[in-house]
Formats: C-alpha cells, sequence, structure tokens
C-alpha cells in the first residue's frame, strides 16, 4: 500500500510504482493518490487531491475530508493488511 497526499508526491510514487511493477509485474498496490498513480496502476481508493492542502484555513475548510480520508486509510488497512506501507511525505497525515 502506498500512500500520498499531493501531486508531486504522487508523480514520485508513481515513478516508484512503475520501477516496482518492472521487477513483479504482477503485483497488487493499492493505495491513497491521485491520477499518476492510478496511470502507474495502483488501485486508487482514496482520491487525495480533496484534502491537499497548505495552512491552517485550507484545513479547517476541508477536515471533513480530511477524516474521511483517515477513515478509509484505516478500514483498508486492517482489511487488506498490507504487507508493505509506503509513505510519500505528506507528514501531516500519514504520521497519526
Amino acid at each position: 500500500m502506498i500512500l500520498v497526499g499531493e501531486a508531486s508526491g504522487d508523480a514520485h510514487a508513481a515513478e516508484f510504482v512503475s520501477h516496482i511493477r518492472q521487477l513483479n509485474p504482477d503485483i497488487f498496490i493499492s493505495g491513497m493518490g491521485t491520477t499518476e498513480m492510478q496511470k502507474a496502476g495502483v488501485e486508487v481508493f482514496f482520491d487525495s487531491s480533496t484534502i491537499a492542502v497548505m495552512g491552517l484555513i485550507e484545513v479547517l475548510k476541508h477536515w471533513s475530508d480530511i477524516k474521511r480520508a483517515m477513515a478509509i486509510v484505516k478500514q483498508q488497512l486492517d482489511k487488506t493488511r498490507p504487507d508493505l506501507l509506503v509513505l510519500v511525505d505528506y507528514p501531516e497525515f500519514n504520521l497519526k
């Protein structure tokens, strides 16, 4: 599973996934990200573009989306029990 919170992280994660797929084309990878990760073959269970915010005001405006994303990530972790969790940037979310 790979978790990304904004566009530049999504691009890095997509490149990482592409390299992993060269080693193992059949690997299943799910995660939170946007279109670049989807193009790389990640099963995106939450579109992180809705929570890519900066600054306190933006966080407050999107607080319900952020809480929903956290709940979905926790649910997916419990459901899939991934062998590996890759956290790309976004420490305010990923380190909770």
